[in-house]
């Protein structure tokens, strides 16, 4: 009889942990930390830092733009090792995916996989800086929008074949370039492929994701198209850009909290005061 009925209890017990407290954790996005001090604005990203470590997140993902940047690669080392001073501060687990300002020659991203520890998951072409990775009932996709002398684009064939692998409730995906940008990166970030950039949202829509984590413009702006949030959250200590409709113009961070198969998002300012929230349940099983 216990045998008849095994497939209803697995399936119960499944749900239940996916719901359990036990699944209760948070994650912090953020980008664009570039400026003066030897690539890195120190004063407001060291604040940042100090901010995101009193959330106790279990890990933060990191957008791009992390540093001035230099076509010489000896500059862009070291401004790269002094970002990573800033990361290592951090309490918890950190994943990165580069910028238009970490990418000025042939020889950049080299440079940049000999800093990083990442996942090595996604297309060769792209070692360590495409990337996907599971983290409790969540799945995270990494992508980059800026490879040498291809911007504006992203891994729309190793995508699919990444969101059709994952079973996760919450799926969440990031890149530095804007799908819709909000500020003065109109035509200069996704959109400039327009067809290209419909058919990543599309995947997004098709496989469940619900919000695209980006930076690029230096401002805070949620956006909802179809059933996908875009944040840009795009400064954590680059010069904020102030004009563009419905921005907010000031550093800042996002905290994603999850509890089951309930999100909460709260944007956080310098002093850490939330500047924007909202929440969403998803629906699980099911998968278009």
């Amino acid at each position: 009889m216990l045998r008849r009925y095994a497939p209803v209890y697995s399936l119960l017990l499944i749900l239940t942990l996916v719901a359990a407290p036990c699944f209760a954790w948070k994650f912090v996005s953020m980008a664009d930390s570039r400026g003066g001090n030897d690539g890195v604005n120190a004063e407001v990203f060291g604040r940042i830092i100090e901010l995101v470590n009193a959330e106790k997140p279990d890990l933060v993902i990191f957008q791009g733009d992390a540093v001035s940047g230099s076509k010489d690669t000896k500059e862009l080392s070291s401004q790269m090792d002094n970002w990573l001073r800033f990361m290592k501060r951090l309490n918890c687990r950190w994943y990165y995916v580069p910028g238009n300002h970490e990418i000025r020659s042939a020889e950049s991203e080299n440079v940049l996989r000999e800093k990083l520890d990442q996942p090595l998951n996604g297309p060769p072409e792209h070692k360590e800086l495409v990337f996907s990775f599971d983290h409790k009932n969540a799945h995270f996709v990494g992508l980059n929008s800026n490879h040498y002398k291809d911007a504006h684009r992203v891994q729309l064939d190793w995508l699919e074949n990444d969101l059709k692998s994952t079973s996760k409730p919450h799926i969440f995906v990031m890149a530095h370039e804007p799908a819709y940008p909000a500020g003065p990166h109109a035509k200069s970030s996704l959109d400039a492929y327009p067809n290209e950039r419909d058919a990543f949202w599309n995947l997004l829509e098709k496989y469940g994701v619900r919000i695209y984590f980006c930076g690029h413009e230096h401002l805070y702006k949620r956006s909802r198209h179809g059933n996908v949030f875009q944040v840009i959250n795009g400064s954590c200590g680059a010069p904020l850009y102030t004009s563009g409709v419905g921005i907010i113009p000031v550093y800042h961070y996002v905290v994603v909290s999850i509890n089951g198969l309930r999100v909460k998002c709260e944007a956080k300012d310098l002093n850490g005061k939330v500047i924007d929230s909202w929440e969403y349940s998803v629906a699980w099983p099911a998968r278009k």
